[in-house]
């Protein structure tokens, strides 16, 4: 039987939470992520800035701060095809950026807000502090998406999970901060068109996976029963 490429995609949660962190309050975490939205967005290579997992979700003490930068797609490529992050895994580059906010990584930190993010020394120098303060007590994690995003950045972008739904997830839970209510609500994180397009394409993901006895992550998918009618 075929198929159809809808499906629903679980909430996104990322492997990198702190769990010795003390958790903050949802308020708590839209006040730093609302005090972001408002001073950056826009400047630079940010063409927007919104939030996702479970703070999106509404949960009342999140896990950590999910800040999703959508830049440029020139700085997009920058960004992948650095040396200075590995950027093979989107969870080892969140892990890398804590490390460098931790470390307090000069080096880093100016390829990853100046030359990526495109701010100046001085907007550069204020995200690394109030990103790095935040991160003292909950995990703050910095999830980088290009504006147009084509089948090779979909591709890239799903190699770089365990779960090939990320996108996806991402875009479900996705809000922006809405200039009128002064609130974070949900958003569009691109058109439907490229939804469409990346649904599809995690949809040959899953399929190729699920009927794969050999593929590593075949067990999961057969014992998840969301996943079982992709066979």
């Amino acid at each position: 039987m075929e198929s159809s490429h809808e499906f629903s995609p679980e909430p996104f949660d990322n492997e990198l939470s702190d769990q010795d962190q003390e958790l903050e309050s949802r308020e708590d975490i839209l006040a730093f992520a609302k005090e972001i939205s408002q001073e950056f967005d826009k400047k630079g290579n940010i063409k927007k800035i919104g939030i996702t997992g479970s703070v999106a979700r509404g949960k009342e003490y999140p896990n950590d701060a999910d800040l999703i930068f959508i830049i440029d797609e020139k700085a997009f490529f920058e960004y992948n095809t650095s040396t200075i992050f590995d950027t093979k895994k989107q969870y080892s580059f969140l892990a890398q950026v804590r490390e460098m906010l931790k470390n307090k990584d000069e080096k880093k930190e100016n390829f990853l807000f100046q030359k990526v993010l495109g701010l100046n020394n001085k907007d550069a120098k204020n995200m690394a502090l109030l990103i790095g303060l935040k991160s003292l007590s909950i995990g703050v994690d910095i999830i980088l998406l290009p504006d147009k995003i084509y089948e090779e950045e979909t591709d890239f972008l799903i190699s770089t999970q365990t779960d090939p739904t990320f996108l996806s997830n991402l875009a479900k839970d996705y809000q922006e901060l809405d200039p009128e209510s002064d609130n974070f609500k949900p958003a569009q994180m691109y058109s439907e068109e490229e939804m469409d397009q990346i649904r599809k394409i995690e949809f040959d993901a899953l399929k190729k996976i699920s009927t794969d006895p050999n593929h590593f992550m075949y067990k999961i998918y057969e014992e998840h029963p969301v996943k079982k009618h992709y066979r």
